[in-house]
């Protein structure tokens, strides 16, 4: 039987394993580079608990748990936290009486309950329908985050669909 020999580390191997060797480590650094991918960019989502008629008018009220900064989207009755730093944000409720609209004339960001910083980053009449709230919590821990999104005067056109679902 004839072998080739590749030096690998300290250790040679007969040919045609070398193949599998490198195909092993290349599997091990892409599962590495993947799961360092998704920690970097953590996101949990939710979708609101509608309770109430549509109208001209309409609010939703969010509760997040927040441990050092995150932000929040707000696309119609859907919700994403993209984690910034710290553990993994997540939801505690999402409850609207109809989901926000993607045109409006009037709308309104209210930080109700938090003890950092919470603010409206984009604001959905110029950012296609979608809000975004930056949460900066300074201290240790998970803290838990509530505001309100209100609007008036929602009018048609634009295209009314959320995320895609994955």
């Amino acid at each position: 039987m004839l072998f080739s020999r590749v030096l690998i580390g300290e250790r040679s191997l007969p040919h045609g394993k070398n193949k599998y060797m490198k195909l092993n480590q290349m599997t091990w650094m892409a599962a590495g580079f993947f799961g360092i991918v998704s920690m970097v960019s953590a996101q949990s989502s939710m979708r609101a608990s509608i309770s109430g008629r549509g109208g001209d008018s309409g609010k939703c009220t969010i509760e997040v748990e927040v441990d050092d900064a995150a932000d929040v989207e707000i696309r119609q009755d859907m919700g994403r936290i993209h984690t910034l730093n710290g553990q993994r944000a997540n939801f505690r409720r999402f409850q609207c009486n109809q989901p926000m609209p993607v045109n409006m004339a009037e709308f309104r960001f209210r930080g109700i309950d938090g003890r950092g910083r919470v603010e409206l980053v984009r604001d959905p009449r110029s950012n296609r329908g979608v809000a975004v709230v930056r949460i900066h919590d300074p201290k240790g821990g998970r803290e838990g985050y509530t505001f309100d999104l209100e609007w008036r005067g929602a009018f048609a056109g634009g295209n009314n669909s959320g995320w895609r679902r994955r």
